[in-house]
């Protein structure tokens, strides 16, 4: 039976050896990870799920999901959903496409659909968003109905 003494040295080592692995650096992100990231970003028109990707990676579902979630901190679903948003919310900021277009040009072709999630996702309507980015344009828009 070890010694009192080997013990603690022991217990030292482990928490020594424990400092060591928290502190080195991470390599980045699996291969597969990255890979799976620029594709969807490639295809977000496109419906996707936890399958498609996966089946376009090469893995199984289960497995590719569990594994994208430890490297990455979100699911497939919700990568997806805050790539589709983000764009959203620039093509409702910089261009003069009609939220239905937007919603259209990032996947999402059920316009209530969309506008539920994007309101979910950034606490104000899309209608509002770019009422917001075209103040002028909107304004007329207005004037031209009342009349």
């Amino acid at each position: 039976m070890p010694s009192s003494s080997a013990l603690r040295t022991g217990g030292e080592l482990e928490a020594r050896w424990a400092d060591i692995v928290r502190a080195a650096p991470k390599a980045g992100p699996r291969r597969e990870i990255v890979e799976a990231r620029r594709w969807i970003e490639a295809h977000l028109r496109e419906p996707l799920s936890l399958p498609i990707v996966a089946r376009r990676i090469g893995l199984g579902a289960e497995y590719f999901g569990r594994l994208f979630k430890e490297e990455t901190g979100e699911s497939v679903h919700q990568l997806v959903l805050r790539l589709r948003m983000e764009k959203a919310l620039k093509l409702l900021r910089e261009t003069d496409m009609k939220v239905y277009e937007v919603a259209d040009a990032v996947g999402i072709p059920n316009y209530r659909y969309f506008t539920s999630s994007f309101r979910n996702w950034a606490g104000a309507a899309p209608s509002d968003v770019k009422r917001l980015a075209y103040p002028a344009e909107h304004s007329e828009d207005e004037r031209e109905r009342r009349t």
